[in-house]
């Protein structure tokens, strides 16, 4: 065992590597008990936890109102630069602003990887009205965490990782149910740019 599973089993602290936490949410949402939900309550979280740095995207942005929630995300990186990093959140039901909110958000220097929410937009995974985003992270080579739910879902991610290559793509949730996950392991293993997150 290496002194950092030691360290980690004994609950020390893990000063000696950069811990990332790649899939956090910032603000409200309808159903969800989030308390210390802003900027400041998600760093007093990741102080007491041990997290160096986490990714962000707004609740409001995979909900009712995807440029207000990219607003909270780019307040937060601006103010926090060297604990936060921000995911552009787009919605394909609105793909003529897509390419747009990509430019608007991605000028901002802490503004580094794509967030979609298929379940909650209503859009399959490889549904063609992502077509910007993913080409966005190929040209970018920049990480687009994707809610993954279901076998489906990975299947997608599976079946687009090839024509992305540039693109470093996250299965959140990595798939979601045992059947999904264990196809998510298979997927991670033979594509290069393809990663799990882990979130509950």
């Amino acid at each position: 065992m290496t002194k950092i599973a030691e360290k980690a089993l004994k609950g020390e602290k893990l000063d000696d590597i950069l811990i990332i936490d790649c899939h956090n949410h910032i603000g409200d949402w309808k159903a969800f008990n989030a308390p210390r939900n802003n900027a400041e309550g998600i760093l007093a979280s990741m102080d007491t936890l041990g997290v160096d740095r986490a990714s962000l995207t707004a609740h409001s942005s995979i909900g009712p109102d995807y440029r207000y929630g990219n607003d909270i995300v780019i307040d937060a990186v601006t103010r926090y630069p060297d604990r936060f990093v921000g995911y552009v959140t787009v919605n394909p039901n609105y793909e003529e602003d897509m390419k747009n909110e990509l430019d608007r958000c991605f000028k901002v220097k802490g503004m580094k990887g794509i967030k979609l929410h298929p379940g909650c937009h209503g859009c399959p995974v490889d549904d063609k009205r992502y077509h910007t985003a993913y080409e966005t992270a190929d040209e970018r080579k920049c990480p687009v965490l994707i809610h993954v739910w279901g076998y489906e879902s990975v299947a997608a991610v599976d079946r687009l990782a090839p024509q992305y290559p540039g693109a470093k793509f996250i299965m959140g949730h990595a798939g979601a149910d045992i059947a999904a996950m264990a196809y998510a392991m298979d997927v991670v293993t033979r594509r290069k740019n393809v990663y799990a997150d882990l979130a509950i």
